[in-house]
């Protein structure tokens, strides 16, 4: 188990674990089930949890906030004045350009390949799945979606894109969410909790 300065190797692990089973939930929900032998009664166990995609999703939120905050924790606090620009920087660097190239990467793919019979003919795609790039998308969609704090609300390019957009928006929120945790955790409890009941 090695702890660094700036990360928490072991935690790798449960990134992946959580990866494939947001992987493995989408297959079974966009073609034929990806697990036909798995007995319905998994789902009432602990090993549901391989398969259950919004649930790694959630737990990929709460283990970016706790990276997120931990060095700040550590040091005993975060300062607007000396913390605030460079935070706001680098998740932007790590979230949107990416982002940006994937979105782009998959604009020229569906005016690429996604008129081309192998495309659409994969052998148990469910309908909903053809229809994901069915619809025309244009260079203004594309620039759309580009903004990932308010994407498109139509003809997206990578559907899935809400998860990064709860990712950005609320990590922009940390500092705030530090700042109340070095002062007294109690009153991040407070907060959370009935933040919780607006968000749900």
């Amino acid at each position: 188990m090695t702890i660094s300065k700036n990360r928490i190797d072991y935690l790798d692990s449960l990134r992946g674990i959580a990866a494939l089973a947001v992987v493995f939930f989408h297959m079974n929900g966009g073609y034929s089930p990806f697990f036909p032998m798995l007995p319905p009664w998994i789902w009432k166990t602990p090993f549901h949890a391989l398969v259950d995609g919004p649930a790694a999703v959630s737990l990929f939120f709460v283990l970016s906030g706790l990276v997120l905050s931990l060095k700040y924790l550590a040091r005993g606090g975060f300062s607007l004045r000396t913390d605030l620009f460079s935070f706001v920087v680098n998740r932007a660097i790590r979230i949107c350009f990416p982002f940006i190239a994937v979105v782009f990467l998959s604009f020229l793919a569906h005016h690429t390949i996604s008129d081309r019979p192998i495309f659409w003919n994969v052998p148990g795609q469910k309908d909903w799945m053809k229809n994901i790039w069915s619809a025309p998308i244009g260079f203004q969609d594309l620039l759309r979606q580009f903004f990932l704090p308010f994407p498109a609300p139509s003809s997206h390019l990578i559907p899935q894109d809400w998860s990064l957009t709860v990712e950005f928006n609320v990590s922009l929120l940390m500092p705030f969410f530090i700042l109340v945790a070095s002062q007294y955790i109690g009153a991040l409890w407070f907060l959370v909790r009935n933040c919780r009941k607006l968000w749900i």
